[in-house]
């Protein structure tokens, strides 16, 4: 048995089924840290690679405060972190169509490639976390739902703004 499978190994409920919150959390780790040995020359910081990512699947331009909603975080804290992706020309604030006085986030070319390898080694490091399980990872909504909320709202969020923005996200 691999390090890998049995840091794991430990922490999956005792039917094979859902992972629980260490398991969750383990999980986390090992995804992280995955991305951040591949994003390290592009000095990011994890909540930056956070942006990069959304922006990248998202089905249209997100707003600064849509972004918020979404990593949890003030919207302040966001704008900040956009300005320092700007300088490095990983995104453009540009005009809202509809709303002079919002912008819209987007991806430049060089940051749709930063945000494409961080994705691909998000997909890559979950094959391997499911190979070394020697099963396929699915989500156990019923258990994380629950876990979901409590820690929104711990982190002082509104889960109905998060919840919009994801709707916005996914839509």
């Amino acid at each position: 048995m691999n390090a890998r499978r049995a840091a794991i190994a430990e922490v999956i409920d005792d039917d094979g089924g859902c992972v629980g919150l260490n398991g969750l959390i383990e999980m986390s780790h090992v995804l992280q840290r995955a991305l951040e040995q591949q994003m390290q020359p592009f000095d990011l910081s994890a909540t930056a690679q956070r942006i990069l990512f959304h922006v990248y699947l998202a089905s249209l331009p997100l707003t600064p405060t849509t972004l918020a909603h979404l990593l949890l975080q003030e919207t302040q804290s966001i704008s900040g972190l956009l300005t320092r992706l700007e300088q490095q020309g990983y995104v453009v604030r540009t005009a809202h169509p509809l709303d002079r006085r919002s912008v819209q986030v987007e991806l430049t070319e060089q940051g749709t490639q930063v945000a494409r390898l961080a994705v691909d080694t998000l997909i890559e490091a979950a094959a391997d976390l499911s190979r070394s399980l020697g099963r396929t990872l699915v989500p156990c909504p019923t258990a994380f739902e629950p876990l979901k909320q409590t820690s929104i709202t711990a982190a002082a969020m509104s889960l109905s703004l998060h919840q919009a923005a994801l709707d916005q996200f996914w839509r």
